[in-house]
């Protein structure tokens, strides 16, 4: 094991690198209570709703929160530019698991709701196939 200075990545700052490496490139819908597909590069995210609505906006993500964390912040959408949407996510290879906070509000959902929730939208995706 690696010992952790201060000239050295945190634990926090590796495993942030490696999700973010992970989540890189498109995601399909498979099921939530919101149809949408979405989208990552770099830090940057897009969020396709099938009805048409387009978010984008920057992520930074929490790893080492339980669920893990990301911020979603939206900088170009039909409604709530500016705020940020505070979520959780798990990834698995080829699924992604994801629940974003309502945009503004400062609160995380602290656990992913059932399907019939009506208060959060959540989200699962599968990798497509033509990313790794």
């Amino acid at each position: 094991m690696a010992v952790l200075t201060a000239e050295t990545d945190t634990l926090h700052d590796i495993r942030a690198r490696e999700d973010v490496a992970h989540l890189q490139g498109d995601w399909i819908f498979l099921s939530g209570n919101r149809p949408a597909d979405v989208s990552f590069s770099g830090t940057q995210f897009t969020v396709r709703f099938h009805n048409g609505e387009v978010f984008r906006g920057t992520f930074a993500l929490n790893p080492l929160h339980h669920p893990r964390a990301i911020d979603l912040s939206i900088q170009e959408g039909p409604r709530n530019v500016g705020k940020v949407s505070l979520g959780i996510y798990e990834i698995d290879g080829k699924f992604l698991a994801l629940c974003p906070g309502i945009p503004g509000t400062g609160d995380r959902p602290r656990f992913f709701p059932p399907p019939d929730n009506c208060q959060f939208l959540t989200w699962t995706f599968k990798r497509t196939k033509t990313q790794k």
